[in-house]
């Protein structure tokens, strides 16, 4: 992220695209690998690489809802390790981050379709 900010904010700003007003670099202070978990709530956060190699998905165990933000993969191997990664997750719903609640079925079709598109 701190090598390609000023780049990627440049590119949105002349092409008009994603915010408007005074932006600001915040990097991240917690990473992590794999995964990490909050026990005592019931979260589980995931590496789900697909729109950027460095994509999460959220899993709320409490509540079973599944958070893949913009994690949509467009490659085949990322695509079977989100639906391998999202089979361990016992969610009722699903939110994305450019639609809104989807059911666990919906989800497992459309990621099905987009590994046999993927894979053409």
């Amino acid at each position: 992220m701190d090598k390609v900010w000023d780049e990627q904010i440049k590119w949105a700003r002349e092409n008009d695209r994603y915010f408007e007003g005074e932006t600001r670099k915040c990097l991240p202070n917690l990473v992590f690998e794999g995964s990490m978990c909050f026990p005592e709530d019931g979260i589980r956060l995931f590496h789900t690489p697909g729109h950027t190699t460095g994509c999460i998905s959220i899993y709320d165990s409490m509540d079973k809802v599944l958070h893949t933000g913009d994690s949509w993969g467009n490659e085949p191997a990322e695509l079977q390790q989100q639906i391998a990664a999202y089979q361990q997750c016992d969610f009722e719903a699903c939110i994305s981050g450019h639609s809104g609640p989807h059911s666990k079925e919906k989800v497992f079709e459309w990621l099905a379709t987009a590994l046999t598109e993927a894979q053409k």
